[in-house]
């Protein structure tokens, strides 16, 4: 196995753990009670009366949506009538509000405020939910680090039995947080939380059995947590899992599983996943069809995203190449275009064409839980992008093109009236290929023409002359399903879904 449990992966381990537990501060769930009609109109009578667990139950039912319209500004105003009262529950659910803004600005200083009077009543998730502001510290807006603190609130609730409470206390004990490290009881408070059926319990308790740490090696025990762990989808179990599959590890070796385990965790983004499934790919290792294709499928959704660029000053992104035709054969199973080659652009495609391809790729196994959205570019977005800062068309090196564009596109000059494989010539200032020449690329702003919307393509191609390409506001439309073997597009993706 290549994991191995170094003094670098306890650094590791509390970034993973600081994401983990700060979203599991915010997964606030609706307490388990029948919301129906009926008991929604009780709430509003005893609220109204002053009924502080009425209060917090229709708190409840505006944060939710259970029997009437979710708002959770009276989500709030309830919440705080109740804690006023002296409600912990309350307490707790308003202190969650202010530390994720729900229904308000986020304000640390009073979530800590509210987590400290329910958590000072023995109210077990405030307590575990302090513990995690004292451990990675909230800075000057609340709570400065204090990881004996942390552990001592931690404990508190973790004898009172909440499992993500015991599997945090676990996690102080494992690298000494707090409190001097022992394995043992690391091992002793992660079995408390998984045996309670808590995920990142479950999963530690593995890692423990596999490399022996506070407990006797055991990789047949790791194997039965990791899957316990595994199926109610954390990643990090998932990927665990798929390596003993790969490696033999407490289980018969299977490719074939280990990329199945490998492809769920790599689509709730899990990097080393990503990883383990991209080394696939590339060694060609032996697998059945059907898993050679999802490795396959998880390298290029990699390979895709680092050809993204961050257009500066913008909030959007473009990729370095127009879409090649590997990647279209890739998504669709086919190859429409004249001029034949893996790295060449795909051409003699509709506008259709590619929503269809962008609602494939989208759908597809590793851009679901990636963080991109690919589309096409808007026209403006395109020609800002084109001209990278210039009035003209801005080279690397800072300098304006003239109507030379020899080193930066393919054009009748010098393309032997035919596409070449992108990327072959100079790339634009903000890293940009083949944004002249080459194909027209589709975009998804259109021209009404006729009574009828024709999609916009900017770009020329490798038909046009040096001088009637070079300039960036140059453009073209046609039919959305009009097919022409100069007719290709690039793919564009919103910043914040990066």
């Amino acid at each position: 196995m290549n994991i191995k449990r170094t003094i670098n992966l306890a650094a590791t381990a509390s970034m993973i753990c600081a994401a983990s537990v700060f979203a599991e501060n915010s997964a606030k769930e609706p307490e388990e009670k029948d919301f129906t009609p009926e008991f929604v109109a009780q709430c509003k009578v005893k609220a109204e009366q002053g009924d502080a667990e009425a209060q917090c139950d229709l708190g409840v039912c505006h944060e939710f949506g259970n029997g009437v319209e979710k708002d959770l500004v009276k989500a709030v105003e309830w919440y705080r009538r109740a804690a006023e009262q002296g409600l912990p529950r309350a307490q707790y659910n308003l202190g969650v509000c202010y530390e994720f803004g729900k229904g308000m600005w986020k304000h640390m200083p009073s979530a800590i405020e509210w987590y400290t009077k329910a958590a000072e009543q023995g109210y077990a998730e405030a307590q575990c939910n302090l513990a995690v502001c004292f451990e990675f510290g909230t800075g000057v807006t609340g709570v400065m680090k204090n990881t004996a603190k942390a552990v001592e609130w931690y404990r508190r609730a973790a004898e009172q039995g909440l499992p993500r409470a015991q599997c945090n206390l676990g996690v102080c004990y494992e690298y000494g947080t707090g409190v001097e490290k022992d394995a043992a009881k690391a091992v002793e408070w992660y079995r408390k939380a998984a045996e309670q059926g808590h995920a990142r319990g479950q999963c530690y308790l593995g890692e423990c059995y596999e490399h022996g740490t506070g407990v006797e090696k055991d990789a047949a025990k790791a194997v039965e947590w990791y899957r316990r762990a595994a199926e109610q989808e954390l990643p990090r179990a998932q990927c665990n899992l798929g390596v003993c599959y790969e490696h033999g590890t407490g289980v018969e070796k299977d490719a074939a599983k280990a990329v199945e385990w490998y492809a769920k965790a790599a689509e709730q983004g899990d990097k080393r996943a990503v990883k383990h499934l991209v080394d696939y790919a590339e060694e060609a290792k032996e697998l059945p069809d059907f898993a050679m294709r999802t490795a396959r499928l998880f390298k290029l959704q990699h390979t895709l995203q680092h050809t993204m660029v961050s257009i500066p000053c913008k909030h959007y992104m473009m990729c370095k190449y127009e879409v090649t035709q590997a990647l279209w054969l890739a998504v669709m199973g086919n190859n429409p275009s004249l001029f034949k080659g893996a790295d060449r652009p795909v051409d003699n495609v509709s506008w259709n064409d590619c929503q269809e391809f962008l609602e494939k790729l989208n759908a597809m196994p590793g851009v679901k839980g990636s963080g991109f959205t690919y589309r096409l570019p808007t026209e403006d977005e395109w020609e800002y992008a084109c001209r990278a800062g210039g009035i003209r068309y801005r080279l690397a090196d800072g300098t304006e093109l003239g109507y030379d564009l020899g080193e930066v596109a393919w054009h009748a000059g010098n393309s032997d009236g035919m596409t070449h494989p992108v990327g072959q010539k100079k790339p634009n200032a903000f890293g940009l290929y083949d944004m002249f020449g080459n194909v027209w690329e589709w975009t998804s702003s259109s021209k009404r023409v006729c009574d009828s919307d024709h999609p916009i393509l900017c770009g020329n191609c490798w038909s046009y002359s040096s001088s009637g390409i070079s300039r960036p506001f140059n453009r073209e439309w046609a039919s959305p399903d009009t097919r022409m073997h100069f007719f290709g597009f690039r793919l564009a993706a919103d910043m914040a879904a990066k």
